[in-house]
């Protein structure tokens, strides 16, 4: 139901679970190997992030065709990722779980709209 990719330096695995027929949970890892370098990981932090966000937004489009309406993402392995999804850590993390389910429609991608173009 999910998707893993390996890559030299990482792996991304991201799954989608539902909750209830409306609501459902993206659950993202990123797990970089072992013997990398500070300056190594920092190379290869950009592309894996876009890697994981891409595979994020793919589970969430499935999410979508399966009539879910609200979305929870939660990363693992990236902490940037995990805050910019609203994760929280310690305590307030289970006390506000549902909290911070975003309904689809408001997403940023749903709010914009497509012009056509026109030729001068």
């Amino acid at each position: 139901m999910g998707m893993q990719r390996s890559r030299p330096h990482y792996m991304v695995r991201v799954d989608r679970q539902m909750v209830s027929d409306s609501r459902f949970v993206i659950q993202a890892a990123l797990e970089y190997r072992g013997e990398l370098s500070d300056a190594q990981r920092a190379r290869v932090t950009p592309m894996a992030q876009l890697e994981l966000l891409l595979a994020i937004e793919g589970e969430e489009e499935r999410g979508r065709l399966l009539g879910a309406e609200a979305v929870r993402v939660e990363v693992a392995g990236d902490e940037p990722l995990h805050r910019f999804f609203g994760g929280r850590t310690g305590p307030a993390k289970t006390k506000a779980f549902w909290a911070q389910v975003r309904t689809l429609g408001l997403g940023a991608r749903t709010g914009m709209a497509a012009r056509p173009v026109q030729e001068v």
